[in-house]
């Protein structure tokens, strides 16, 4: 659960409640280095839900009106198995907000039974919460979750869309997590 809209900060500020509930009830992991990759929500969903940064895709503003249906997103595969917050005002312009902003909330929730079968899929989620990690990790993951059957595989490490149940590198770059990544996107600057 996630959106490249609402800070973390701003999560545990004025949705507290519903932040307590998923990470003490339902055990969600809270991705502390997670960070958008563009400005607006459009281009961070589509290197989400499609593993590639906008310009990477035929797409342009003339199909701003346009249905989506032509494009590989990875709802596709899954289909066949199975707020936008404050963006306007003086308290947008300041210095905090500005770098909140690049760290949206992003919590990940599994079921009880998947944490206790594989718990080493659970301690690799735990340590990649304080990793950096971008919406082309969520879309490793969701492509790994197509095909998970517990047993592991090596992951190419230097990489840009890496599986979050796979340990991400403690020291990686933001030019390994995306070799066009906006140097004013990412937090590690």
């Amino acid at each position: 659960m996630g959106t490249d809209s609402i800070a973390r900060n701003n999560m545990l500020r004025y949705m507290k409640k519903t932040w307590t509930y998923l990470v003490n009830k339902l055990n969600a992991i809270d991705l502390l280095g997670y960070n958008k990759v563009a400005d607006n929500t459009f281009p961070n969903i589509v290197s989400m839900t499609a593993g590639k940064f906008l310009n990477e895709l035929s797409w342009n503003e003339s199909l701003k009106t346009a249905t989506m249906d032509n494009f590989n997103f990875i709802w596709n595969n899954y289909s066949s198995k199975g707020d936008h917050g404050m963006r306007f005002g003086r308290f947008r312009e300041t210095y905090v907000v500005k770098l909140e902003e690049r760290l949206p909330f992003m919590l990940i929730v599994f079921p009880s039974w998947f944490i206790t079968k594989y718990p080493e899929v659970y301690r690799n989620l735990r340590i990649n919460a304080r990793r950096l990690t971008t919406p082309f990790d969520i879309f490793a993951t969701l492509e790994h979750i197509l095909d998970f059957n517990g047993i592991e595989k090596k992951q190419v490490t230097k990489q840009r869309s890496m599986s979050l149940l796979h340990e991400i590198p403690e020291n990686r770059t933001c030019d390994e997590a995306g070799d066009n990544y906006p140097n004013w996107s990412c937090f590690c600057i």
